[in-house]
């Protein structure tokens, strides 16, 4: 009679998982039985723990699973309804990327089973396992994982299958620090100049050099004077090349709210005040999901803003769009905070 094979719970993480260590995946599943093995189907109770640490595209996964499974009425075994299986694993777990909203993945590995078997016709030992599944996120910290696993095992001289459809929450804990920049040495100056010479020299500089709106160009050379806190770059005559538009996103969203209407309107002012000036719209997006789904996003956060602005009677000549989907953080994506601010629209001014 064909031996028994035992199921090893295998899920993965999140889409934001390569900024944790670890994920845990509590979950619950189905086998169906395989061979002759008089044992109906049964429920999988279990978890799994994922190890994301290694600059590796495999990721070591480890799992332990808990069944009871009933034998079937039949002579010589209605005295035995219940049986108890405990079974472990190791698994290598790659993920694809380059999906817009969810990650497929694959894996592989070994394991051990033990069961109590009343009639000693399963033997305990190892088994091999492969499977595919698919991770999808549904908020920032979890993900719904569904996959089907096919365990082999040998029993005597032939070999026995069962199927494993499993079904978990993923979990991520324990963020990865990055390690900080070093910090250059500073060479300090050497001072020539006589105390009293000197102080004359950096009286008059502070006159000459005064930097009312603190734009980086003096007030001799400012010829664009006011700069607006919002402006994040201006080039040599002080007037913006840069511009923080304020305008927010949700998650997964390229929405422009009723809240940011007022910070495109007073952009909108500016450039019917400023007629000679163009404008390149930029989205920006945080570090959740696949890159090619973020640029995708960032593009359309940039077209949204444009379609208000056009809206509001601005040429749409006047405005070309990009996005740079999450390769610009101005924030950490570790934090909700830092998420939010990276889900933002720039604009990069021209004449």
């Amino acid at each position: 009679m064909k031996k028994l094979l035992l199921i090893p719970a295998l899920l993965s993480s999140l889409a934001m998982a390569t900024e944790y260590n670890f994920e845990f995946t509590p979950q619950v599943g189905y086998d169906i039985v395989g061979g002759s093995l008089p044992l109906q189907n049964f429920g999988i109770l279990g978890a799994e723990l994922q190890y994301n640490g290694f600059d590796f595209p495999i990721k070591p996964e480890a799992s332990i699973m808990y069944s009871i499974a009933d034998y079937e009425s039949i002579p010589g075994y209605k005295d035995y309804a219940d049986t108890t299986m405990i079974r472990a694993a190791v698994n290598g777990v790659y993920e694809f990327d380059g999906f817009d909203s969810f990650t497929p993945l694959i894996k592989a590995g070994v394991g051990y089973d033990n069961m109590d078997d009343p009639y000693k016709q399963v033997q305990r030992g190892l088994f091999l396992d492969a499977g595919a599944g698919v991770k999808i996120p549904f908020s920032d910290d979890i993900a719904l994982k569904l996959e089907a696993v096919y365990l082999m095992k040998s029993n005597s001289d032939t070999y026995d299958g069962n199927l494993a459809l499993l079904a978990g929450i993923t979990i991520p804990f324990w963020e990865k620090t990055k390690k900080a920049p070093v910090a250059k040495k500073s060479v300090p100056a050497v001072a020539v100049a006589a105390p009293v010479v000197a102080t004359a020299v950096v009286a008059a500089a502070a006159i000459v050099e005064k930097d009312d709106d603190n734009d980086g160009v003096t007030n001799a050379n400012d010829k664009c004077p006011n700069t607006s806190s919002n402006v994040k770059k201006v080039d040599a005559n002080g007037c913006a090349s840069l511009v923080n538009l304020k305008v927010g996103f949700g998650y997964n969203s390229f929405e422009v709210t009723q809240d940011n209407y007022n910070h495109v309107q007073d952009f909108v002012l500016f450039m019917k005040d400023n007629s000679t000036y163009e404008a390149k719209i930029v989205g920006h997006t945080d570090s959740i999901g696949s890159n090619k789904f973020n640029q995708v996003l960032s593009v359309k956060r940039a077209e949204a803003t444009k379609a208000l602005m056009v809206k509001k009677g601005i040429q749409s000549s006047r405005i070309t769009t990009i996005g740079k989907g999450e390769t610009a953080p101005v924030a950490t994506n570790k934090t909700k905070e830092g998420q939010a601010l990276n889900r933002r629209i720039e604009v990069e001014i021209t004449k």
